[in-house]
């Protein structure tokens, strides 16, 4: 299948406003579409996109070309010039080779990791531990209210079900395998959710080109059925994949088959939606042909992230929170046992240890919330809310709602356990940066050194507060079990770190050689990170001295090289 892509003008393409509309329209409980998601869903749950791996394999492969064995930021121009123009002689010679042409995807999965386990075992590792986002939440909503019944995806995670299951209530019918994907009614009421490539939890993952050039059989026939009795909407799918374009291909060639449409969503980034010059977005040339040859049934649409697309839909159809938001004291796990034991009719025959054990799920219910935990969420309502004051630029009202982040955040640190810590320490070094750009900008100076001596002198503190915070909480990070439970701060203390850095450089201060080794490697970890990190590195650019941090740190790691 070819790597091409092909412009689109935007002026062709519906916006997520008019699927949502569409989605409304629906006779209650009575479906209309099928919601197909692609990895791209499972991005803000934390698992890479294809373009996230594509990218990581294609540094792996530069780095061992090169005879190097860490990633640094000044590797970059270098890569973009392998990555142009020899990566491709590269793969060809590969190809002839082994006599094969899949996909990028495909070709780098199996070159690095040969071995079907070694790819299961992988696949496992980045799945594991994913929570449902924002998105997969809407979704529960969505599916509660009757929206979407059908779910077809071609990810290996458990998110959709993990999500219908825990904040929906609901218990779907899951089919990743072909023998039983047949047996699945779909006019069923329950969710049904068809994982097109297999489950990671067992052995039937097809995830390179030799496994993925054709679904199984009854599995190609149970997704063209679904055609028979529901329009698809795409979501989160690059649509580079021949074993699922196929079968899209031959439903639009039929007139029984999507009545209702194809409803492609494509993805476009903030920066790139916010760009006056962009007249049109690149798509996979198979994906431009169905569009071309079926105009009347295949419709595209200019959106955003997958939680953006299902929080649109969600407001749209006027659905309601899951239930474990809308009323979490009616969802408690206790609450859950005492259903299922009165339900059975089974309380007279509870032993004496049993009813001992509820009696103390009784009273963990009853207890308060620990004082810490209150504290670090009240430091997040007021992060959040000086986060909103600052775009309004109400920079003294923005300024005392950091002040009381870190306060709270303060607060929550003398009793906290280790994770909450690292927590609070993340917050600690994000308010205190937030605060001091908000006195840099309320001063209206052109740089920190140009603020009176009072306001400068609390910045700097801030900046310093910052650094040290960053510090401490990737020193408690690294005592943790598993670094998958602080994924998340990690990634905001190295960021919180470099601004602090950035905002002493930018203040004319010099940073010493511990400092400036520190500081490059809190970059590499953080530009080394193949789900958030270009974000991160986008926010550095635009931070007061950012670019000048990253030049200096430049200069350095060349040094060091």
């Amino acid at each position: 299948m070819s790597d091409r892509y092909l412009p689109v003008p935007l002026n062709r393409m519906r916006r997520v406003g008019t699927l949502a509309k569409l989605i409304r329209g629906m006779p209650v409980q009575d479906p209309r579409y099928a919601l197909f998601l692609g990895a791209g869903a499972s991005k803000s749950s934390g698992i890479p996109t294809a373009e996230n791996l594509i990218r990581q394999w294609q540094r792996r492969i530069f780095l061992d070309e090169k005879g190097l064995s860490t990633w640094r930021p000044s590797h970059q121009p270098a890569f973009e010039e392998w990555k142009n123009h020899h990566f491709q002689d590269w793969r060809r010679e590969w190809e002839g080779t082994y006599g094969r042409h899949p996909g990028t995807y495909s070709f780098l999965f199996e070159y690095a990791y040969p071995d079907t386990e070694a790819r299961q075992g992988f696949i496992e590792k980045i799945c594991s531990g994913a929570e449902p986002g924002p998105g997969y939440i809407y979704l529960a909503s969505l599916a509660l209210a009757g929206i979407f019944q059908t779910f077809l995806t071609t990810n290996f995670d458990e998110l959709i079900h993990d999500t219908l299951f825990r904040y929906g209530g609901l218990k779907p019918m899951v089919s990743a395998f072909d023998s039983q994907v047949s047996s699945v009614r779909l006019q069923s009421p329950r969710p049904k959710i068809i994982k097109l490539h297999g489950d990671f939890l067992y052995a039937n993952l097809k995830t390179v080109g030799s496994e993925v050039s054709r679904l199984d059989r009854n599995m190609e026939e149970k997704f063209e059925r679904t055609g028979e009795n529901y329009g698809l909407i795409v979501v989160g799918y690059g649509g580079q994949d021949q074993s699922i374009m196929a079968p899209i291909r031959a439903m639009l060639h039929r007139q029984d088959r999507l009545k209702h449409g194809l409803h492609w969503c494509v993805y476009r980034d903030k920066k790139d939606k916010e760009r006056k010059d962009a007249t049109s977005v690149d798509i996979p040339e198979e994906l431009y042909r169905m569009s071309e040859s079926y105009p009347d049934k295949a419709h595209l649409y200019d959106v955003g992230s997958f939680d953006e697309v299902m929080e649109t839909l969600y407001v749209a159809s006027c659905c309601s929170p899951p239930p474990d938001l809308a009323h979490p004291e009616e969802r408690a796990l206790y609450s859950r046992l005492r259903d299922g034991i009165e339900n059975a009719d089974q309380t007279w025959r509870l032993t004496p240890h049993f009813s001992d054990l509820l009696s103390q799920f009784h009273k963990a219910l009853a207890r308060p919330q620990a004082e810490s935990l209150t504290f670090l969420d009240q430091s997040d309502e007021k992060h959040r809310d000086a986060g909103r004051e600052f775009k309004r630029k109400n920079f003294p009202g923005a300024l005392r709602l950091f002040e009381a982040a870190i306060e709270r955040a303060t607060q929550a640190l003398e009793t906290a356990s280790a994770s909450q810590k690292v927590r609070a320490l993340r917050r600690l070094s994000g308010s205190k940066t937030g605060a001091a750009e908000t006195i840099f900008k309320a001063a209206g100076a052109g740089r920190p050194s140009d603020l009176d001596t009072a306001p400068r002198d609390l910045f700097l503190n801030l900046v310093d507060g910052s650094i040290n915070d960053a510090r401490r909480g990737l020193g408690e990070d690294l005592k943790l079990g598993s670094p998958e439970d602080t994924r998340g701060h990690r990634l905001n203390l190295w960021y919180n770190g470099l601004v602090g850095f950035a905002y002493r450089i930018f203040s004319g201060l010099d940073l010493s050689e511990g400092e400036k080794f520190e500081a490059l490697q809190w970059l590499e970890s953080l530009s080394g990170n193949d789900m958030f990190g270009s974000e991160f590195m986008a926010l550095l650019e635009e931070e007061l001295g950012g670019s000048e941090l990253l030049t200096m740190l430049q200069d350095f790691s060349s040094r060091e090289d």
